[in-house]
């Protein structure tokens, strides 16, 4: 387990340099996950459709979009905004992949969809 955590931090240490928080994003720095890592990094949290489903002890079931994801409760936060978002981490052992926005800001592309294992936390408009 310690082995992957260090493959996957040396595999995203060369991308940190490509940008800060969008502007707009930079309410979420404060933010982590239950291993402690920071909700959001490399620009890696969109829009997104999120609701709480069920919470069970240390875990919730969370609807992302179209996709139920299990994920720990430590990873489920409340919007301050009209949105919700999904903070993913980026397919591990694929090169990082990224555009440039609309307002010039380097973006990574998301997996193709929601997993226990590419998301890195949720911010969902409703916890109750």
């Amino acid at each position: 387990m310690c082995l992957r955590w260090i493959i996957a931090v040396l595999l995203w240490w060369p991308a940190l340099a490509l940008s800060e928080h969008a502007p707009s994003l930079r309410w979420m720095q404060g933010y982590t996950n239950t291993l402690g890592m920071s909700c959001c990094g490399l620009q890696d949290c969109i829009e997104s459709t999120v609701v709480v489903l069920a919470v069970e002890g240390t875990t919730a079931l969370v609807r992302i979009g179209e996709y139920e994801v299990r994920v720990p409760s430590g990873n489920v936060h409340q919007s301050p905004g009209p949105t919700g978002y999904w903070c993913f981490r980026p397919d591990v052992g694929l090169p990082l992949r990224t555009y440039i926005d609309q307002d010039g800001t380097i973006r990574a592309i998301p997996p193709e969809r929601p997993t226990a294992d590419n998301t890195r936390c949720v911010f969902t408009l409703s916890l109750g």
